[in-house]
């Protein structure tokens, strides 16, 4: 998962396409994720643009980190300090 960083208390990380150099910020829900557009700053909250469901996801936060877990891979997302 190319991301640079997380937003673990919300569920959220900012995603980096290799190929193009565009970013998208993606929120992560139990069984579910989608793109999300930030309105207002980190404090004034975002609107979903898509969602999608995905059975094998799993998500938990800790302070550093935001684990992802897809299918069989676990990912650790840094926290945005």
């Amino acid at each position: 998962m190319n991301s640079p960083f997380s937003w673990p208390e919300i569920s959220t990380i900012y995603y980096l396409c290799k190929k193009c150099q565009k970013g998208n910020h993606i929120r992560f829900e139990a069984r579910a994720y989608g793109q999300i557009k930030m309105v207002g700053g980190m404090d004034g909250g975002w609107e979903q643009i898509n969602k999608y469901t995905e059975a094998s996801l799993d998500i938990r936060e800790d302070p550093g980190f935001l684990h992802v877990w897809l299918k069989t891979k676990h990912y650790e997302i840094k926290a945005r300090v």
